[in-house]
């Protein structure tokens, strides 16, 4: 009965390793602000932290964009003209890096676009990550595409809040200049305020999403 105790434990164990074959250097669920037109590349990197070497799989989750946008797959050996449902990426060696790069052109198009795959070890497919693209293009080809400027935040430059005034509902997220979301919040009366005290000085972009459009503020941190 030990023995079969022992077993379990250390299979138990054996399982769990295989958990944590990757790491995601900047995480799992990442937003993007693109252009509105050319490509644009969003990646979500991974490291090998196995111990030997790992072969990735991925299979597609879920893909909502634009039909009139240009979107491609790219692993760390093959690209791809659409989002394949499936694909394996090259054995990675122990901390080695990789990534899933989907590129995109908006064709001036204004939207969104939530994209979801599945990742794992083909050692323990039974154990999956989701990792997740937002995108975000804030306007495009038609001046019917955006509402008019609804949006007021003040102070800009700030340096510890930020009033937004906005209509209900809106969701205001916050950029770094390289496209990373730092902060994301619903505007519920009206009136929010973001605090962006922990935030460096620089240059930062504010998109509001509602059911107009989408509309972006250039902010300036302090």
């Amino acid at each position: 009965m030990k023995k079969v105790i022992s077993l379990l434990i250390v299979m138990m164990i054996i399982s769990l390793g295989y958990g944590q074959s990757v790491e995601y250097t900047d995480g799992k669920v990442l937003s993007w602000y693109a252009p509105n037109t050319g490509n644009y590349d969003c990646k979500i990197k991974v490291k090998n932290i196995k111990g030997q070497e790992v072969t990735l799989k991925y299979a597609k989750v879920s893909a909502d964009f634009p039909s009139g946008w240009d979107v491609t797959l790219c692993d760390n050996f093959n690209c791809f003209l659409e989002l394949v449902d499936t694909g394996s990426f090259y054995p990675m060696k122990d901390k080695e890096y990789g990534e899933m790069k989907i590129t995109i052109d908006a064709k001036g198009l204004a939207d969104t676009a939530y994209i979801k795959y599945a990742l794992w070890d083909i050692d323990n497919p039974s154990l999956r990550d989701t990792i997740e693209y937002t995108i975000y293009v804030n306007f495009g080809a038609s001046a019917n595409t955006l509402a008019n400027s609804e949006v007021s935040l003040y102070p800009n430059p700030a340096k510890d809040v930020v009033n937004i005034l906005a209509s209900k509902g809106s969701k205001a997220s916050l950029y770094s200049s390289n496209g990373q979301l730092l902060l994301s919040k619903t505007i519920a009366n009206k009136a929010e305020q973001l605090d962006v005290s922990g935030l460096k000085t620089g240059l930062y972009l504010l998109t509001m999403l509602n059911s107009k459009g989408i509309q972006s503020s250039q902010l300036i941190i302090e």
